[in-house]
């Protein structure tokens, strides 16, 4: 199981992501490399999600993810948390969230090498 951990840190001036709109900005190619992987493992629509709805689904799980909260103190710009709950469920049954972290790491590991 791939996993990480991510240390909030305060922004200077205490400021904080607004709960209304979404605080991670992927790029179109990363979007479009995270849908191939969603498409490839989860149900196809109109079954599956759609890939805005997948975007927003993801968001949503990566925002509890960062911040701990309920499924019930989703922000106003997620799905519905019953909606959410349920992707990330059957997303961690079909593996696709190990694969989705791999994904962001690789992400992640580039920009540190780019630093050095």
């Amino acid at each position: 199981m791939v996993g990480f951990s991510v240390t909030m840190v305060p922004v200077p001036g205490g400021d904080r992501p607004s709960s209304s709109e979404p605080f991670v900005q992927l790029s179109a190619a990363r979007w479009a490399r995270l849908w191939t992987l969603i498409a490839r493992y989860d149900q196809p629509p109109p079954e599956g999600p759609t890939f805005q709805e997948a975007q927003d689904l993801l968001l949503a799980i990566l925002y509890r993810a960062l911040t701990g909260v309920d499924w019930d103190a989703l922000p106003s710009w997620a799905p519905p948390a019953n909606r959410v709950q349920a992707a990330f469920l059957r997303w961690r049954c079909l593996g696709l969230l190990d694969r989705l972290a791999a994904d962001l790491l690789i992400q992640l590991d580039a920009g540190e090498q780019r630093s050095r």
